[in-house]
């Protein structure tokens, strides 16, 4: 699980987050993100929310997306990725919906994770220091 905007605290008023700093925080970390993903190569995005996507879409390409629950891809660092965005579910009949959507997308999400990972040569996690 990563975050959007990782280098700066969030700054809120109430309970609303205000969305003109959001995007001006993500835009400061979106790197962040891409140096994350380079590393942990994937099969899977999940975007929670729609503000999420729409934070994506200021700096990279996203195919597909009709509104949330979807099954989309996102173009990030020259690197396709699927992305399920998701919307916020809280009420008990929300949930519901959402459960019966994302049922119909269990398939293609299956096939998706049952691919091998490309992941790059690990590196020494130990330095060793001698006279």
């Amino acid at each position: 699980m990563t975050y959007c905007a990782k280098c700066y605290l969030w700054q809120s008023v109430g309970e609303e987050f205000l969305p003109d700093r959001i995007a001006s925080k993500f835009g400061n970390c979106h790197k962040h993100i891409e140096t994350e993903l380079s590393v942990l190569q994937p099969l899977l995005l999940i975007a929670f929310e729609e503000t999420v996507v729409d934070l994506l879409k200021i700096h990279y390409q996203i195919d597909g997306f009709s509104g949330t629950p979807c099954l989309c891809q996102v173009s990030i660092d020259g690197k396709i990725y699927p992305l399920l965005a998701l919307p916020q579910a809280i009420s008990q009949e929300e949930i519901a919906d959402l459960s019966f959507k994302l049922s119909n997308l269990a398939n293609e999400v299956k096939t998706i994770l049952s691919q091998q990972r490309e992941m790059l040569e690990t590196k020494p996690r130990t330095v060793r220091f001698s006279q």
